[in-house]
């Protein structure tokens, strides 16, 4: 009985507090959310029965009226700020644009409905008018406005705000009448529809009130139902593929870009349903008021709306809702109460001071409680029902454990010395401390590795029986890995045929990038096969990443051309390279932190889907077709990630290692051909590493080709079947891993001038003096 009484509770905790659930806890079920918004919905209906009872019942009305228009703008700027994350101070323009709309549409079409009894039913004719007009103005205006960036955008859509209002003050076109004002429709029209208990003077009985159905109450209803049906459509949008990709780019819209997000394309959405919505809200206080003038469209109702985003919380349609009551319902009913219990003079004073009020809220929620009063929950942003609790898969089902073996690498429960996930220590055949450190267990960088040469002519870069990993390394004679158009590919994907056969997946000539007097890369030529697994290493600074940058959009290389299947990758963007089979991961993890980890997956599939905000607002079979496919895929690479346990858990709140892994499972839920992995083992510990080992022989064993930036040469050596090296943004050096190893310009930029003579004279006998005077080995020592 207890512990289905604490399953209750947990089931209802809020959602911070079951963040890190243990997979398989109750996930709030849609129902939930229904019901709830059944009750909210409910209370807001019974309020004016509950006001009836007030002696400014009508005052009171018209306050909630005005606080379900505003909500319902809003909400709107909610997509633009609070799901895109791009900050508008004209969102006021587009509530004029749908309120002149509205006056100019509506007028003559009541006149003419009037004639059959239904003039009254102009607004619904002219709410979607409205709304469609500022949606199209907002698209025109974002093609050319949402390319720009940061306090640049701010500052073109407060102008744009002012543009309009100065239009319509000086009656551009004729259309506005100026500051005179347009008078308009609504509250002289009989009901919609003819029917007699919707008509504006009935009296109707609720239990022990009896209240008039004015038209206070009558537009209040309709605000009402209008802002029910924003909520149910920006919620659904939020939890679906335009939803997730929003999210995308409000928190990193370079890796957006990168896992095949169309930037500019969903800020263009983002945009114009922000501005169909503000039109909407435009068409009903123009209804309501039955008046508009440029006088309600000023910089300060653009603040007032954007304080209900901020206040309530951005993000957060719940929290939006909250903000509209406090930013415009209370500072009305403040107002009201001073006008019928205070003086003249006094209640004057006291509507002087909202504005300030309202700024020392704003500044105080700023400093203490920045996410808002109900900041959004990211536990909450499912796909519409509960993510299946599914079995774990078998160990070595997901990933590939057990089923490679390639240079010694270990497997849990593959041979002596797994276990428990630890690495082996392969032993190493006469080489020096420096060798066996570098190889068995001890420091992996670059400078440990090549330094390792000085341990004698058997260490782990140089001579014939130099050992990598519990190998024997590949060196000289016909079968050398030379990197060469005769280069051996190592593994199942291309043993025994040349690297050149056929033509190469991505092929690299003269590729130079420079900015401004700087030579980042220059004149670098690279070709990689399909199948292989290829490392690109260096120094810092070398131009590694740089290049990686070019291949995947982000840069356009001043000189040179980079081909993919024979294809020209200059001047693509990064979605539709992605589109094309390339993905990356970054040097800097750069995870979707506010989605979950399924979530973050799910945004590598955005390049392979295509619904958009009507399916996902009417939830057609097709939308709801690919949100299947796109979970079940999305699943199936957590798991092979080993990641399946933390699903529902945020991106952010992962450990270091586990979100590397994760970056990964996203970049191949793009559906590659080549997957570049910048840095993926940096701060690993060695059983992360070997973890890493496994799921890049899985990628390989799946058909995708792998490009590797690493600075651990002891992963490099496990896994690359051709190394390019750089230095100073040149090419210094190619070929398999014994070749690169023994290197002299690789030693050279790794260990600096001299380190070749000093390996040379490390790898001669010591000679120790005798007592006769006599040189001879030195105890302990190699002769």
């Amino acid at each position: 009985m207890g512990n289905a009484l604490n399953d209750r509770l947990a089931a209802w905790l809020p959602a911070p507090k079951r963040l890190f659930a243990a997979r398989g806890a109750d996930v709030p079920r849609p129902g939930r959310r229904r019901a709830f918004l059944g009750l909210a919905v409910a209370a807001a209906v019974l309020i004016p029965v509950l006001f009836e009872a007030l002696p400014d019942f009508t005052v009171l009305v018209r306050v909630c009226a005005l606080v379900a228009i505003y909500a319902v703008m809003a909400l709107g700027l909610n997509i633009v700020v609070g799901y895109a994350g791009m900050l508008d101070f004209g969102r006021i323009a587009f509530f004029a644009i749908g309120a002149y709309t509205a006056m100019l549409v509506g007028v003559p079409l009541a006149r003419l409905l009037s004639q059959h009894g239904l003039g009254g039913a102009s607004y619904l004719a002219a709410l979607p008018v409205s709304g469609v007009v500022a949606a199209a103005v907002a698209l025109l205006l974002g093609l050319p406005m949402l390319r720009l960036r940061g306090d640049y955008l701010t500052i073109v859509t407060l102008g744009f705000a002012e543009i309009v209002r100065i239009s319509i003050t000086n009656d551009i076109g004729g259309l506005t009448n100026g500051t005179n004002g347009l008078p308009g429709v609504g509250q002289v029209l009989p009901s919609p529809l003819g029917l007699p208990w919707l008509s504006y003077h009935a009296y109707a009985a609720v239990g022990p009130f009896v209240f008039q159905f004015d038209s206070n109450l009558y537009w209040y209803l309709v605000a009402l139902a209008v802002l029910v049906l924003a909520v149910v459509a920006i919620r659904r949008q939020d939890v679906s593929r335009l939803g997730r990709t929003w999210a995308a780019i409000r928190d990193d819209d370079i890796a957006a870009a990168a896992m095949g997000v169309s930037v500019n394309k969903a800020k263009q959405y983002a945009f114009a349903l922000g501005g169909f919505w503000g039109g909407v809200a435009g068409c009903l206080f123009a209804y309501y008021q039955a008046f508009i003038s440029p006088e309600s469209f000023t910089f300060m109702e653009s603040i007032f709306v954007l304080a209900i985003v901020v206040i309530g919380g951005m993000g957060s349609i719940s929290g939006v809702l909250v903000g509209a009551l406090v930013i415009q319902g209370l500072p009305e009913i403040v107002r009201w109460w001073a006008t019928a219990n205070l003086s003249g003079q006094a209640a004057s004073q006291v509507s002087n001071y909202r504005n300030l009020v309202l700024a020392v809220v704003m500044v105080s929620m700023m400093a203490f409680r920045s996410q808002g009063i109900l900041p959004p929950k990211p536990f909450f942003r499912r796909l519409g029902a509960a993510v299946a609790d599914r079995p774990s898969p078998p160990p070595g089902a997901a990933s590939g454990k057990g089923r490679f073996s390639r240079r010694g690498v270990s497997r849990p429960g593959s041979g002596a010395g797994a276990g428990d996930g630890a690495e082996a220590r392969p032993a190493v055949r006469g080489g020096g401390a420096a060798a066996g450190a570098a190889v068995a267990g001890g420091p992996t960088s670059e400078m440990d590795v090549l330094a390792a040469v000085a341990g004698g002519p058997a260490a782990v870069m140089g001579g014939p029986e130099a050992v990598i990993d519990g190998t024997t390394a590949e060196t000289g004679g016909p079968e050398a890995e030379t990197g060469g158009p005769t280069a051996v590919a190592g593994g199942p994907a291309g043993v025994g045929k040349p690297a050149a056969a056929a033509a190469p997946l991505l092929a690299a000539r003269g590729v130079t990038m420079v900015f401004g007097g700087l030579r980042a890369v220059d004149g670098i030529d690279l070709h990689i096969g399909a199948g292989e697994i290829v490392a690109l290493i260096g120094p810092n600074g070398a131009g590694k990443t740089t290049f990686f940058n070019m291949m995947t959009g982000l840069y356009t290389p001043t000189a040179g051309s980079i081909e993919f299947e024979g294809r020209s990758l200059a001047g693509l963007k990064p979605h539709v390279i992605a589109g094309l089979g390339i993905s990356r991961t970054f040097q800097n993890i750069r995870l979707f932190k506010s989605l979950t980890a399924l979530e973050n997956v799910m945004v590598g599939r955005a390049v392979r889907t295509k619904a958009g905000a009507f399916g996902a607002t009417f939830r057609t079979p097709g939308f709801t077709r690919e949100e299947a496919a796109s979970q079940a895929e999305a699943e199936k690479w957590l798991a092979f990630c080993e990641l399946s346990g933390r699903a529902n858990e945020l991106a952010g709140s992962l450990p270091y290692g586990e979100q590397r892994r994760l970056e990964i499972a996203r970049a191949l839920a793009t559906d590659p051909k080549l997957i570049c992995l910048d840095e993926p083992a940096a701060g690993m510990n060695p059983q992360e590493s070997v973890k890493l080992n496994d799921v890049i022989f899985g990628m390989r064993d799946r058909g995708i080709t792998v490009l590797l930036i690493e600075h651990d040469m002891k992963v490099v050596m496990n896994l690359a079947e051709r190394i390019y090296v750089l230095d100073f943004g040149k090419l210094i050096a190619q070929g398999g891993p014994a070749q690169i190893q023994s290197d002299p310009a690789v030693i050279e930029a790794y260990l600096g001038k001299g380190a070749e003579a000093f390996i040379r004279a490390a790898r001669r006998p010591r000679q120790a003096v005798g007592a006769g005077g006599s040189a001879g080995p030195a105890a302990g020592e190699e002769g």
